[in-house]
């Protein structure tokens, strides 16, 4: 959590209230007030945010994380004031369900990034010269009003009034009162842009804060990144006494404001290979990888041939809520063979479906970013011949760096990390690890000294003293020349290869991007994904989980 100027946060379990601080713990049915001048950004286990203006309450009513089930839900009460929502889709999560309610609407959430204003006639403003901050702002009894900001993404809106539901798109919004829903209309780009300013969520380093209660004061204290304990709340008291002032003015020189850098987008990458099989042995058929970053959250994905781009696989419900489905498998090199539009009869491969796939299927992730594998086994057609993707394949996806930041980004840095890899059998896959380097100048957009080895089970991939350069404005880039080589104790030459990647992170702190390559004869190819940091150094993963 960050925070700047006046937020208190209450636990209502422990019945205790203190300031907020920078990296203080948030926990279920917990209130959050901000002040006059103040702001607050939350973030929770799943990933999701919330960043309140001035003069807000929000209540996190119920908080899932279901790490076993892959299932994270969560419910939250907007009382009054501004707050951004970013609902964050992730491939470790099969279920996702979230819903805000206010005192005319309730929000379904299949949007990314949407916004809420609760406002009332006549509301009283809550700052630090209040008597009785613990119950900061209780509305009284009146007429209150939603108004529901989409940004991306869509936002199921139900009036608790006349029980009508619209749907708020990007760039739309919804206003709900005490007589119902009124119409969608488009957003008005001021209107927007001031709520978006009034949003933005303070952050910063770490900072101690003490407790306060209304007549019991707790004690607080300074320390790296460290948090006082809560005293009890008592009767409503004066918060201009000097305990009071005191823990404010901690936690507050402990904090700066944080530029807010959240798209609420999961745009990225992915490589796979796909077996065709004769009733009798299984073959290479293709080598599939989308040569341009692509939009998860879209729903719809999709990735061509680098042997024959006629042919491609395309992957639907990508940013849904529930399962992920193959829905298209076109080649040309190893049929030609178009399966057309298979619906939802081929769903990836999970533990329900597939007994012994592991269940967790992520390799990696960190602070933007998250990677990992993925398969669909059963065969299509029912008849011979048949094809299916039943080696391992990969997917990559993040919050890609803003073009506006590339722009203005210069100088030389070194990026290297890890990579990881399949080397084609039909039966799984080889799997191969190994590391990556790479040299970016931002100044000329270029990328140079670009080198990647993995390797695993006699089997190797190689990219050695590739370069490229940023397409258009963006931070995507497209390596090419150099040497590429496969290896299964021969060496050959990749004839047909791709390799695209992107910077990550509000400040290009990552980089990462999807491979693949085929030698053109006897089985010899592979595809894989890599994942680095700037300034770091090249590690070798772990071999990931056995698939069956």
């Amino acid at each position: 959590q960050n925070a700047t100027g006046h937020v208190v946060v209450v636990h209502k379990d422990a019945k205790s209230a203190y300031f907020a601080a920078t990296g203080d713990a948030v926990y279920q049915q917990d209130v959050f007030y901000t002040l006059k001048d103040s702001r607050c950004r939350i973030k929770f286990s799943t990933e999701d945010i919330i960043t309140m203006a001035e003069n807000s309450k929000v209540i996190a009513d119920e908080i899932v994380d279901d790490q076993i089930s892959k299932k994270k839900s969560s419910v939250i009460s907007m009382l009054k004031g501004k707050a951004m929502f970013y609902v964050v889709r992730l491939f470790k999560y099969k279920t996702v369900s979230a819903s805000v309610k206010t005192p005319t609407a309730v929000m379904g959430v299949r949007g990314t990034k949407f916004g809420v204003e609760v406002r009332k006639v006549g509301e009283k403003v809550a700052d630090l010269s209040d008597k009785s901050f613990i119950y900061l702002a209780q509305n009284e009894p009146g007429n209150f009003e939603t108004v529901v900001y989409g940004f991306e993404g869509t936002v199921d809106v139900t009036s608790t009034i006349d029980g009508g539901t619209q749907t708020v798109g990007a760039g739309e919004t919804l206003v709900i009162d005490n007589l119902g829903a009124g119409n969608v209309e488009p957003t008005d780009p001021d209107a927007a842009n001031q709520f978006l300013g009034a949003t933005e969520g303070g952050g910063g380093g770490g900072g101690g804060s003490g407790s306060s209660g209304g007549g019991g004061t707790g004690e607080g204290g300074t320390g790296e990144g460290g948090t006082g304990g809560g005293g009890e709340t008592g009767d409503a008291g004066d918060t201009n006494d000097t305990g009071s002032e005191e823990i404010a003015h901690q936690a507050l020189t402990a904090l700066t404001v944080e530029t807010q850098v959240v798209s609420g987008t999961r745009v990225g990458y992915f490589s796979a290979l796909l077996t065709r099989f004769d009733g009798t042995s299984v073959y290479l058929a293709d080598i599939y990888t989308n040569s341009s970053r692509s939009d998860f959250n879209s729903g719809s994905v999709s990735g061509n041939s680098i042997v024959n781009p006629v042919g491609f696989i395309t992957a639907t419900d990508t940013g849904s809520d529930q399962t992920t489905y193959l829905s298209r498998i076109k080649t040309v090199a190893g049929g030609p063979f178009d399966s057309g539009d298979l619906g939802t009869t081929r769903e990836m491969d999970n533990p329900t479906v597939t007994p012994g796939w592991p269940t967790d299927d992520r390799l990696g992730e960190n602070s933007y970013m998250e990677w990992g594998f993925w398969a669909m086994s059963r065969w299509v057609p029912l008849t011979f011949p048949s094809y299916a993707v039943t080696d391992r394949a990969y997917y990559l996806d993040g919050l890609v760096t803003p073009d506006a930041a590339v722009a203005g980004m210069s100088g030389a840095y070194t990026y290297a990390g890890s990579a990881w890899g399949t080397y084609f059998n039909g039966f799984g896959g080889t799997d191969m690890v190994g590391f990556f380097t790479s040299e970016i100048n931002m100044t000329a957009k270029t990328v140079t000294d670009f080198d990647m080895s993995v390797s695993g089970g006699g089997r190797s991939a190689f990219i050695g003293n590739a370069s490229g350069s940023f397409i258009g404005s963006s931070g995507e880039f497209k390596i090419t020349g150099g040497t590429w080589e496969l290896s299964n104790q021969s060496t050959f030459n990749a004839v047909s290869r791709s390799c695209t990647g992107s910077l990550f992170g509000p400040n290009a702190e990552h980089m990462g991007g999807a491979w693949a390559m085929d030698a053109g004869n006897n089985n010899n190819a592979a595809v894989g994904i890599f994942v680095g940091n700037k300034g770091g150094a090249p590690i070798t993963p772990a071999m990931p989980p056995v698939i069956p």
